[in-house]
């Protein structure tokens, strides 16, 4: 009886291998209650690079496809892979930003699959640089033109000049180029967010930081630098680019490089460490951005800079003269 129970739970175990996979060329893996502990992008990867490989010949081929990917197998074997369902043991590290390890076990604690890979956004999303930063625009214009959520600061430090600031801000590489907002100093009432013609940087980091409900009808005219040395002009509203910001939980650096007669000169960039890229764009703010809550920001943007790879635009920045804020 015993062992027509065990051959029962294999054979049920093999279908719901079989089952997972679908019409669409991924197989389904995970439930959605697993899909938390990394970005979904991970998961959705592993479906479609699994099933890719799975189907494939094996031989030189494969193994130099692989090799190229940088995905390694360290235990179990490639051939498990129609053994691999939801139901199956499954873990996961992640290794700082550098890459993943997930492995697969059987119900007998039995390695199925172990493998690693890099975080590296062309992998993790399955196209070339190229095609991703061709469908930037697309991407920003899906999002909505509705102001997101406004995140609270608890914990706040004093300013040499008066104000108050993040007590713990981040930044990149230098401290010119944080993720600190800025708010005034009344202590009988709730801190308010520093937006005003006579604190244009503060003003300006509070913006892009998200922190501003007044950010109403701002645009951003985003001249995209892409592939082969070509250029791409659109418009978007700040707020489809703070909702873009927001819900792909990027980190954002502002700083400020000049205040100028015709306006503010900034820097923004953003980080996914989820898949391993920066966006960093050039901004210029009018003068009168604070008063014209309709102003157009110019921005030049160069997008998927793989994070490793993103010192070289950045040098332009950081050596030259800036406003520290």
């Amino acid at each position: 009886m015993k062992r027509r129970l065990n051959a029962l739970i294999i054979a049920c175990l093999v279908c719901v291998g079989i089952q997972a996979q679908t019409e669409k060329g991924i197989l389904h893996l995970f439930n959605e209650d697993v899909k938390t502990k990394a970005s979904p992008v991970v998961y959705d990867f592993l479906e479609r690079y699994l099933y890719k490989i799975s189907h494939a010949v094996r031989g030189f081929d494969l193994n130099q496809s692989m090799a190229d990917d940088k995905v390694v197998v360290k235990c179990g074997s490639i051939d498990n892979i129609p053994k691999l369902s939801p139901m199956s043991f499954f873990s996961l590290t992640r290794y700082d930003d550098k890459g993943y390890d997930v492995c697969w076990q059987d119900s007998t604690g039995q390695v199925l699959l172990d493998i690693q890979f890099p975080i590296q956004f062309e992998l993790l999303l399955g196209q070339p640089k190229s095609e991703i930063e061709n469908g930037m625009q697309e991407l920003l214009k899906s999002y909505p033109d509705t102001m997101p959520g406004i995140r609270v600061e608890q914990d706040l430090q004093k300013t040499s000049d008066g104000f108050l600031c993040s007590a713990s801000p981040t930044y990149y590489y230098i401290e010119e180029v944080n993720t600190s907002t800025y708010y005034e100093d009344k202590p009988s009432e709730k801190a308010k967010a520093v937006f005003s013609a006579k604190q244009k940087a503060y003003s300006a980091a509070n913006l892009f930081q998200g922190v501003i409900n007044e950010a109403y009808n701002y645009k951003l005219y985003i001249e995209q630098n892409l592939f082969n040395f070509r250029k791409k002009q659109y418009t978007i509203s700040l707020k489809q680019w703070l909702n873009y910001c927001t819900e792909r939980k990027l980190t954002i650096y502002f700083g400020v490089e000049e205040e100028r007669l015709d306006g503010i000169k900034a820097l923004l960039i953003v980080q996914n460490p989820d898949l391993g890229y920066n966006h960093v764009m050039s901004l210029i703010l009018p003068d009168d951005f604070v008063n014209t809550r309709d102003a157009v920001i110019k921005a030049t943007l160069n997008a998927y800079i793989p994070t490793d790879n993103v010192k070289e635009p950045y040098q332009q920045y950081t050596n030259r003269p800036r406003k520290k804020i």
